[in-house]
């Protein structure tokens, strides 16, 4: 079964994701087995330390089931708790509304689901926000770009929309082939991946700067801290290998064994980050290892201005 790790850096914690017959490695970080998610797809974490997973099943891409959650505090993933009164088509894309301007109410969590979007209250209750309009068809990741507003990738439309502050929703971007995952920078370009495994950068206005082919799934931007700085980094499903990219989008491998199919990535508060294999459906996550005095400050600046641009 594949899985969801978490990995140390100098004493900042951060997370992983492969198959436990062959776990991930990067040097400088040790990977650990927390427990299982069955379904994952996207994920984000909320400042409470929980963390929220957009689910592919069971009953097929269209089923109406119930995002899930895991509160970290017990590190319990192996019974994930339903959110939501009511079951939502496809939920696969999920954030935690930072701001409130798209639910209504900070805190809230955001679904992207069949021909919708959704909020979950931290009651339950299920809002349609969005119903089956023209500009939505199956939103399949969501990120904040650095004006605070909602962006998302859709999967059929093969287009990068953005919520504006008015709630009206407007084209930014279109990918190669069909949008997939979405990360942000700090200056505001942002990188999409599409069916087609290519990496799509953008400048801030949507511009196309670059397409990287490959076999790229999951991406992210590093979160500022002195370990993973601000580089793009991405998995290759063909090898397995973990590549950061510099600023002219050469690449470097930084770590191998993340063979799968890896869903979405995500920081939390406390420097943790969160990859879901969401081919083999599992959840891997571990704990820290103490670092020497001299090392535990490493790598823990920058970390709330950069988690939630994915």
């Amino acid at each position: 079964m594949g899985g969801f790790n978490k990995i140390v850096f100098g004493g900042a914690l951060v997370a992983a994701a492969g198959l436990a017959t062959a776990a991930p490695t990067v040097p400088g970080f040790l990977v650990e087995n927390l427990g299982n998610v069955a379904f994952t797809d996207k994920i984000d974490v909320a400042d409470n330390g929980n963390i929220y997973f957009g689910q592919r099943g069971p009953g097929g891409a269209t089923a109406a089931v119930h995002p899930v959650m895991i509160n970290t505090t017990g590190r319990n993933a192996e019974f994930p708790t339903p959110i939501g009164n009511a079951p939502i088509a496809d939920p696969d894309a999920i954030v935690v509304d930072i701001f409130g301007d798209v639910s209504g109410t900070q805190g809230d969590v955001i679904v992207g689901g069949v021909e919708g979007i959704f909020s979950i209250a931290t009651d339950g209750t299920v809002t349609e926000i969005y119903g089956n309009i023209k500009k939505i068809n199956n939103p399949t990741d969501f990120a904040f770009d650095a004006s605070g507003r909602l962006v998302f990738t859709d999967w059929n439309q093969g287009q990068i929309r953005a919520i504006q502050p008015d709630g009206s929703i407007v084209k930014l971007a279109r990918t190669v082939g069909r949008s997939m995952n979405l990360a942000f920078a700090a200056d505001g370009s942002f990188f999409a991946t599409d069916d087609q495994g290519n990496i799509n950068a953008f400048a801030p206005n949507g511009d196309r700067t670059a397409v990287i082919a490959g076999a790229w799934s999951t991406i992210f931007v590093g979160n500022g801290s002195d370990a993973w700085g601000t580089s793009l980094y991405a998995i290759d499903t063909t090898t397995g290998d973990l590549v950061r990219f510099d600023s002219t989008l050469a690449g470097e491998t930084v770590g191998s064994g993340f063979t799968g199919t890896f869903g979405d990535a995500a920081w939390s508060n406390g420097g943790e980050l969160f990859l879901t294999n969401s081919g083999t459906n599992v959840l891997r996550v571990g704990e820290p290892i103490p670092a020497p005095a001299s090392l535990a400050l490493i790598g823990l600046g920058g970390l709330v201005a950069a988690r939630r641009r994915k």
